[in-house]
């Protein structure tokens, strides 16, 4: 059995007022070698640090909130000895973090990645996993206190920050491909009741839609950490949206409601969402949008996180570049054009820019914090996914369908996607639905 000898809970970083976490010894820095660590999905590429040598891996080091540090210690202890490792020496709390990992499996996780750093025969700090938060800082992974959630051979950690998921990565200890045992999105239509009447709804929604009802249930029995979205129809005329919400929070999974531009007011959006989509509507007015969201001001906007959808064919460039203050940011995703429902006669007459021109507006504007686009977008828009992979490996978040599925509340229906893949109707009423039919649609490589 190896041992591993000393667990401190504390700051240990090259400055002084940084709270981080590492795995290291904690007397001397040793320059030995340098390792890339781009293979880790969470990384980004070509960062490099600089390492100990294996015989020099001596603690364990872990900055968490004084009301957890002695649980998560046990808790890890006892998951470093389930992998063969004993821990031996002093326990170490001198030291107080705000933002500890989050999760039911934070000793699992931790040893995990001890494990992976002991075998490896190197120091990491988080000083050096860095990711682009939206303010436009070079912000560490761990400065919001991710919540980390296991998912097949993997862990997916989020970045929360004012109940709003600011970024995601998925994180594996080894070098095999990612095999998820379940969704980690789940795409849900829960009405097709709309009286905006748009001519390209690929839903058909209207006012005499139906709400959902007796396939509500799927939504109470949603593992941890789910990132659930919901769209419609008009997620807003569904009289039991506010309870809807409340439940899923409550049951620790992560919502977006997905909501037009006309319907963007305080009133709406004071709603227990945190994360907001906003579909465009082509030619309409919209200063009340723009004030609303200048109130939204980091770091603490006051309705979360918004997204601006911006639909190929439909809306133009010049729809998404808003003149908000600096500290007034939103992410813009583009959207591919359906043809189905109105869609499929409806004749999309605005230029289709280049996906250039599309990834440039995250440079050229200063409050925009990021461009995403969906599937049908990055083909519509003549990118091949494998280019895209290929490209930025960081930013693909895999082949449509391989972590997400779409569920029609209305209907009660499965399917890969909003717009493709096979329909499979929900039958009976089974807790682990999602694992079940998300197998039967997903796409196998």
């Amino acid at each position: 059995m190896s041992v591993l000898r000393h667990v401190r809970i504390g700051p240990e970083t090259n400055s002084s007022y940084t709270n981080v976490l590492v795995i290291g010894e904690k007397e001397k820095e040793l320059v030995r070698g340098e390792v890339d660590l781009s293979k880790l999905p969470a990384q980004r590429s070509g960062t490099k640090k600089v390492w100990l040598d294996p015989e020099e891996i001596v603690s364990f080091f872990y900055a968490v909130a004084k009301c957890h540090r002695n649980v998560i210690l046990a808790e890890f202890v006892r998951a470093l000895r389930k992998h063969g490792i004993e821990v031996r020496g002093d326990y170490d709390y001198e030291a107080e973090w705000f933002n500890p990992i989050k999760g039911p499996w934070v000793g699992d996780f931790l040893a995990e990645l001890c494990l992976y750093v002991l075998k490896r025969g190197y120091v990491v700090s988080t000083n050096d996993w860095k990711i682009d938060i939206d303010d436009g800082e070079i912000l560490t992974m761990l400065e919001y206190g991710p919540f980390v959630v296991p998912n097949g051979n993997y862990w997916i950690l989020y970045g929360i920050n004012e109940g709003a998921v600011r970024w995601k990565a998925r994180m594996a200890f080894h070098d095999d491909p990612l095999e998820p045992d379940r969704p980690e999105l789940i795409d849900v239509k829960i009405t097709n009741v709309c009286q905006h009447g748009c001519p390209f709804c690929a839903e058909d929604s209207r006012p005499e839609g139906a709400h959902a009802d007796k396939f509500l249930w799927m939504l109470e029995t949603l593992p941890i950490g789910t990132e659930v979205t919901i769209g419609g129809g008009n997620p807003l005329l569904f009289p039991d949206l506010a309870d809807v919400l409340k439940k899923l929070t409550y049951s620790s999974c992560f919502t977006s409601v997905t909501i037009r531009d006309l319907d963007a007011t305080a009133e709406n959006m004071l709603l227990p969402n945190r994360n907001w989509g906003i579909s465009l509507t082509p030619g309409v007015d919209r200063s009340g949008l723009l004030r609303l969201m200048q109130e939204n001001e980091l770091p603490y906007p006051q309705f979360g996180q918004i997204t601006l959808h911006a639909i190929l064919g439909v809306n133009s460039l010049d729809e998404v570049r808003l003149d908000l203050p600096p500290l007034s940011r939103y992410n813009v995703l583009f959207l591919g054009y359906k043809t189905k429902g109105r869609g499929a006669t409806f004749k999309p007459s605005v230029p289709v820019p280049t996906f250039e021109e599309c990834e440039a507006l995250a440079h050229d504007v200063p409050s925009i914090s990021s461009v995403a686009f969906d599937h049908l977008a990055l083909h519509q828009l003549g990118m091949d996914e494998a280019q895209v992979e290929t490209e930025f490996p960081l930013q693909y978040g895999g082949s449509e369908g391989e972590f997400s599925i779409y569920v029609d509340l209305v209907r009660g229906v499965v399917r890969r996607s909003s717009f493709g893949g096979p329909e499979v109707p929900v039958i009976g009423c089974q807790p682990d639905w999602w694992r079940r039919y998300w197998n039967e649609v997903r796409p196998r490589k």
